[in-house]
């Protein structure tokens, strides 16, 4: 409807087919379907057609990621050149040379950048767990299935010490139970890398609204299991994930 009422109008028009492509991806990455995604990239190439002058972000983009996803690496890489050609600082210049460094990106679900140091003193970034297996465990004092999952995680450390893996805490504690939560820590013999999160950096960044929530990533840094909400003992998935991984 909006592609029809937009008559002549080439700004509107290319916006029009720009959304359409976009809902056209989505469903692609909801069901997985190779035809929505050439569905996507049709109405892309509708909108640079449209306003090829205009001005409007994201239409190379838009049209780079797509094909990306296609397997279609050097003409996905073409139109991101394009795009950060015409916006060399704009709001997606980082992710676009990521892309173009890297097109596995857009068909992968790589973990965020992130960079904490441990209660132990050790610094930790995404880069440097590079190779090995990671368990992201956010958790806290107060949540009642965290606490429970302490011995579960505790067996697996020690079942896993030799292998290439870890497993990362990540507490949202607050500031007035730091002291809470260190004598925890140490009462629980969780002698993994722990961190607290006081400014819920890490957690905004992988998306976690709910405790406890466990992220799975593999050697390459890529998110492959992910349960949240959930005790230990129910993400049942987690144990058979962590070993897939593992052998891999």
């Amino acid at each position: 409807r909006g592609i029809e009422l937009a008559g002549t109008d080439a700004r509107l028009l290319a916006r029009a087919h720009t959304y359409k492509g976009l809902a056209f991806q989505a469903l692609a990455e909801k069901d997985g379907a190779l035809a929505k995604l050439l569905d996507a990239e049709a109405e892309f190439r509708a909108a640079l057609v449209a306003d090829p002058e205009s001005n409007l972000p994201d239409l190379y983009y838009n049209l780079g990621v797509v094909l990306l996803k296609q397997h279609r690496d050097d003409e996905g890489v073409a139109e991101l050149t394009k795009e950060i050609e015409i916006r060399v600082n704009g709001t997606r210049a980082d992710e676009v040379r990521s892309l173009i460094a890297n097109p596995r990106r857009a068909r992968e679900k790589y973990a965020p950048d992130f960079s904490f140091v441990s209660t132990a003193g050790e610094t930790f970034t995404l880069e440097s767990l590079h190779g090995r297996v990671v368990l992201l465990d956010f958790w806290g004092t107060w949540c009642a299935p965290c606490v429970r999952a302490v011995p579960s995680l505790r067996k697996l450390q020690k079942d896993h010490a030799k292998d290439a893996f870890v497993i990362l805490g990540i507490s949202s504690d607050p500031d007035k139970d730091q002291e809470k939560w260190r004598m925890f820590i140490e009462k629980n013999g969780m002698i993994w890398p722990q961190y607290r999160d006081r400014g819920h950096e890490v957690q905004s960044a992988f998306g976690v609204h709910a405790f406890p929530t466990y992220v799975l990533l593999d050697a390459e840094g890529i998110e492959r299991f992910r349960a949240s909400g959930t005790g230990f003992h129910q993400a049942r998935a987690l144990g058979s994930a962590i070993e897939q991984q593992l052998k891999r």
